[in-house]
């Protein structure tokens, strides 16, 4: 914690002129902070990227109160970059700016594709940029990252600004469960229509389940490490595992428990080491017990005390408890393919206006453009969502449709050549990954990481969401940075994954 602590000012000053900008409602002061983001990226590059890890999942917060506060990312990651840029120059090492892994040819290869065949298709030149920055920006963290002196103080610090903006999460979240959403959410949030599931799903300051059910992942992962490394207080980290596990289960996120059972069957063979596994088991068990349990707990007797002031005598002793609250505690992994109406039911609403009908399209799309399909802006990417689409009329495809899966959306946007090239792409960085598993301390975490990246492709369109990339690129580039880690890392001990 005092590693963090050194820069603690830099931190504080930052948290307070996020606040002052989402407080102020004057966008000229929120473009004078972006501006001080900006410089401070230039001539402190590692704090500024380390200030994404606060200012990340607190987003969708501020720009609920200020909207000019969106461009804080874009300003800290090219600050970054025109830091690291004027220091090869200086340094004479021009040359190895221009250094790239098959893994980034093969992306910049996929980007081009796409942008290519979004301009015959007819896309507009603001949609194709816009949906380049969203595949690109956060990519240029690992170009930057993998640049600079990163060392084991800096991951350190890395993993303590995690565990910290986690924890403002966790209790965020659990007032927000307990209070039906009434609770420290702007009143946008809370007057939003959601089903009945959704409403007991805690969105948190994020305000989309599935992304802090992937924050808490990320994080559980961090701090898992943080106790390995960490002499002294290690029940505490405990205690935190446990609120972070359960925060994770209540989130109801059934995609990311799939995808975290099959990664946790793949740790097991990886690792192999009975005593790692039974604690992390362990702290699951404690997590549904002592977090899950009681929190449904309290809201249910909530409920149940509006339903009988509000219905008098009828419904007093009876005791129900709402069917979707029991659907949230994410202990069965059989509710993630049980729906209301069953399975045949389920299927016949995804067939009409779900994932299938996703599906069945984007094979048309595919099959009406093959080669490089119909380009970015075109089908249920981040353009598609904000500009429309010029194919929609052709295709019947809905407004601000968003195809929540990156795969039919890459073979109908690129065809064949952008499907190849992709997936060259995430094949190549498993390879490199996997290479490293034996000189670097993450590199067992990498190759989860990429594999998470495989499936979560399948239910998310996880190339494109901030919350995972950030994490992916800069412990990609932690990775692939050809370092040595001092201290407690740069042993076999500390490889925990």
């Amino acid at each position: 914690m005092k590693l963090v602590m050194k820069d603690n000012y830099i931190f504080l000053i930052s948290l307070i002129l996020l606040i002052i900008g989402m407080v102020l409602p004057y966008t000229f002061v929120a473009f004078i902070i972006t501006f001080i983001f900006f410089l401070l990226a230039i001539f402190k590059p590692k704090q500024a990227l380390l200030i994404l890890i606060i200012y990340t999942p607190l987003r969708p917060l501020l720009i609920t109160y200020q909207d000019a506060l969106k461009g804080i990312t874009d300003a800290i990651i090219f600050g970054a970059l025109i830091s690291v840029v004027i220091t090869y120059l200086y340094k004479g090492k021009w040359q190895d700016l221009f250094k790239f892994k098959l893994f980034e040819w093969a992306f910049f290869i996929f980007l081009v594709i796409g942008s290519l065949s979004a301009l015959m298709t007819g896309v507009d030149l603001v949609a194709i940029i816009f949906q380049i920055r969203a595949f690109l920006l956060m990519y240029i963290i690992y170009y930057v990252v993998i640049r600079l002196d990163i060392t084991t103080k800096d991951v350190k610090k890395f993993i303590w600004l995690t565990l910290s903006t986690a924890i403002v999460l966790i209790i965020h979240g659990l007032i927000e469960k307990l209070s039906a959403r009434e609770l420290l959410l702007p009143l946008e949030w809370q007057e939003a229509e959601l089903n009945d599931r959704n409403k007991l799903r805690i969105y948190g300051l994020i305000n989309n389940p599935n992304h802090l059910a992937v924050y808490m992942t990320f994080t559980f992962i961090t701090t898992l490490y943080l106790r390995h490394i960490q002499k002294n207080f290690k029940w505490i980290i405990d205690v935190i595992l446990v609120f972070l596990a359960g925060v994770f289960l209540l989130t109801d996120s059934k995609g990311m428990l799939l995808l975290i059972t099959v990664l946790a069957v793949l740790y097991i063979v990886m690792i192999r080491n009975w005593r790692k596994i039974a604690h992390i088991v362990l702290i699951l068990v404690v997590a549904q017990f002592l977090v899950v349990e009681p929190v449904q707990y309290a809201v249910n007797e909530f409920n149940n005390g509006e339903n009988d002031s509000q219905q008098g005598d009828e419904n007093v002793g009876k005791g129900k408890k709402d069917k979707t609250s029991v659907d949230q505690l994410g202990g069965s992994l059989a509710e993630i393919v049980k729906q209301e109406g069953g399975v045949g039911a389920s299927m016949e609403r995804s067939t009409n206006s779900g994932r299938v009908m996703i599906i069945k399209n984007g094979m048309k799309v595919f099959i009406d453009n093959p080669i490089i399909g119909s380009g970015f802006g075109t089908y249920g990417d981040s353009a598609t969502k904000s500009f429309g689409t010029p194919i929609a009329d052709e295709y019947d495809i809905r407004e601000s449709f968003y195809s929540d899966g990156q795969y039919t959306q890459i073979i109908a946007q690129t065809g064949i050549l952008g499907v190849l090239t992709f997936a060259v792409f995430l094949l190549s960085m498993l390879y490199m990954v996997w290479k490293k598993r034996k000189s670097n301390p993450f590199a067992n975490l990498g190759v989860l990481l990429v594999l998470f990246s495989y499936g979560g492709g399948l239910i998310y369109n996880i190339w494109e969401m901030d919350i995972f990339t950030l994490f992916f690129f800069m412990i990609l580039a932690f990775i692939m940075g050809d370092r040595k880690f001092d201290s407690y890392l740069d042993n076999d001990k500390a490889k925990l994954l």
